[in-house]
């Protein structure tokens, strides 16, 4: 779980890079730096969780996440359908994972 959460955490910087760090090296660098990163990281969660699960976690949280950014530092407008959006997407990856530890048991 830990390596999905660092590969959330890049994946949230270096899409957020594509709009507002992609105009000079420096920037692009650090974009591709962290789409490894990002990577890495969900193959690494993939050999400890089913890739439906972890992948499903990954482009949710990270989706969540940049939406966030996007609203609280970059200013982006924050609108109540937005909000029921968002909120819909979280559930949708809390009811994935807790129908995964269902099956488990």
């Amino acid at each position: 779980m830990l390596w999905l959460l660092l590969g959330v955490v890049a994946e949230i910087f270096w899409v957020s890079g594509l709009k507002y760090f992609s105009d000079n090296l420096p920037g692009i660098i650090s974009i591709v730096i962290g789409v490894c990163i990002s990577f890495s990281s969900l193959i690494m969660a993939c050999k400890k969780m089913e890739v439906s699960i972890a992948y499903a976690m990954f482009v949710g949280l990270g989706t969540f996440g940049v939406v966030c950014i996007d609203i609280f530092y970059f200013k982006q407008d924050f609108t109540k359908v937005k909000l029921f959006l968002i909120l819909v997407l979280m559930i949708g990856i809390i009811g994935l994972k807790l129908i995964k530890e269902e099956k488990k048991s």
